[in-house]
């Protein structure tokens, strides 16, 4: 018989597989923009550039399931607004940067 600690175990592995897959696609969004600044012509390319790591994401943290999933599966640190995870995508609006599936390692 499943116990409600498995269903929430499960949940969590789902809801870290989606965090992982968001990630990925937040690297590829700046990485497109990246390379579509550099075929824009001035003003647009400074302007796109800018805006490389804008709307991104949103804010998870006013749910209390991501904050059962956080505290369960990553020490009650938000994988989504992590410093190392901000500094590795900042890093692609710079034309380089690690794979996110490794936690960033170049």
């Amino acid at each position: 018989m499943v116990c409600e600690r498995d269903y929430i175990y499960e949940f969590c592995m789902l809801v870290d597989m989606l965090i992982k897959n968001i990630r990925h696609l937040e690297v590829e969004t700046v990485r497109a923009r990246f390379e579509l600044s550099r075929y824009l012509p001035p003003p647009h390319n400074v302007y796109l550039r800018a805006e490389l790591v804008s709307d991104l994401s949103g804010c998870y943290s006013d749910y209390t399931a991501y904050h059962i999933f956080t505290r369960l599966f990553h020490d009650g640190q938000d994988p989504m607004n992590s410093t190392e995870w901000a500094n590795n995508l900042l890093s692609y609006t710079q034309g380089h940067g690690g794979w996110p599936w490794n936690g960033g390692a170049k």
